[in-house]
This record gives structure tokens, C-alpha cells and sequence, in this order.
């Protein structure tokens, strides 16, 4: 069975301010308009089949190739021809026949956007409720200090029922196949103490019917 949990956890950069004359400001390009995304490749086969995908924007803008499947992720400058921008983003398999994944998915983009996008589904369902799709989601605000902030997105196509999540005592319920939760923030535990476990919804996380 295919498990996928993705957290993000924010590092903080600082930087020192120079004096006005030692650091003067670039002006803008007012006709440039830019946004970037992570892409992550959550694909699966049945292991005969090579699932490393390839990522364009458009026609033929690349975005990454060979992305090695189970959360590996490319991270992309996307070009966009005005501040708000609805634009179409693709996946093939790069050992394929480069047929596009997921057809139709067109996505708005904003100027100075910070997106993640996770390819997910089963390469073998083309039609069905596993069918690769591309989700998009915004970026996670950084947490307060000392504490961490967590989403969970439901990408099991081993188990497309709806899950409950049990993270450091906190529980995300209901989640559907696709589906991400609302970000949720808890105290920093040291190491080897979080707990996360993924049960179907409403099972005992103590019971026999863990997933995860």
C-alpha cells in the first residue's frame, strides 16, 4: 500500500540591512510577473511500470523531468503574462509516450505566488476515482516559535475511503481522497515523541484498523 504524509516545516533566513549607499534598489521590472511551485510526484503503478513523471507549463515551458515518485519534488519559476493568471499545468510519465496525465486542469496564479502542487493517482486508472490529477495548495505560513504547523493531504490510493488523522493529540476528521486538511499548529515535541496515526474515520486510533 502507498503512504503519503507531507509536513512542512519553515526555516527562517535573517538578513542584516545595509546604509542607502551601499545597497541601492533595483527597480522592478513592471512587465516581468513570476510565481514559483513544488512539485511533488506522488504517483503510483504496479511496479512494472516506470512512474517518474515529467512537468510543463503549457505547451512547452519544462518544469521538471524524471521526478522520482514517493514525494520526490522539483521546486519551478512559473511565467505568468499579468498579475493574475489562469494558467494549465501538466504531467506525463517521462519513460511514457508523453501522453498528458491530467487533462484540462487549469490553475490561478498570482504574481509573487508560492504554490505546492502534488501529482497524484494511480497511473492505471485513467477514468476513475484514483485518475492522476494535480492538486494545487498555498504555501504554509510560518508557525510561532517553539511550534510546529501541520497539513495533512489524503493521497493513499490504497485506501480512498475518508481517514481521520490523530497527530500529537489533535484530530483532522473526515479526510476525503484529494482532499488537504486545514493547517493546524501544536507545541514543538522532542525528538521520537510525536505520535501520527491514520485510522479510518471514526475507528479507534488504539484499534486493529490502522492504515498508518
Amino acid at each position: 500500500m502507498n503512504r503519503a504524509v507531507t509536513i512542512f516545516l519553515v526555516a527562517l533566513t535573517l538578513t542584516a540591512g545595509c546604509a542607502p549607499e551601499d545597497d541601492p534598489v533595483v527597480p522592478e521590472n513592471p512587465d516581468l510577473y513570476t510565481a514559483t511551485g513544488d512539485f511533488h510526484n506522488f504517483l503510483v503503478g504496479d511496479g512494472s511500470i516506470d512512474t517518474r513523471a515529467s512537468f510543463r507549463q503549457g505547451n512547452d515551458i519544462k518544469l521538471g523531468d524524471h521526478i522520482v515518485p514517493n514525494g520526490a519534488s522539483t521546486n519551478r519559476g512559473l511565467l505568468l503574462d499579468s498579475p493574475a493568471q489562469a494558467s494549465s499545468l501538466k504531467f506525463f510519465l517521462t519513460e511514457g509516450d508523453s501522453t498528458i496525465l491530467n487533462q484540462g486542469e487549469i490553475f490561478n496564479l498570482n504574481n509573487r505566488g508560492d504554490y505546492v502542487f502534488l501529482a497524484i493517482g494511480d497511473v492505471q486508472d485513467p477514468s476513475g476515482q484514483t485518475r492522476p490529477t494535480l492538486l494545487q495548495m498555498g504555501s504554509l505560513l510560518d508557525p510561532p516559535a517553539g511550534q510546529v504547523r501541520f497539513r495533512f493531504t489524503h493521497v493513499l490510493t490504497g485506501w480512498t475511503g475518508a481517514v481521520d488523522v490523530h497527530v500529537n493529540g489533535m484530530i483532522l476528521e473526515n479526510r476525503r481522497y484529494g482532499m488537504g486538511s486545514a493547517s493546524v499548529v501544536f507545541d514543538a515535541r522532542p525528538g521520537g515523541e510525536d505520535t501520527l496515526i491514520v485510522v479510518p474515520t471514526g475507528e479507534d486510533p488504539a484499534g486493529p484498523h490502522v492504515i498508518w
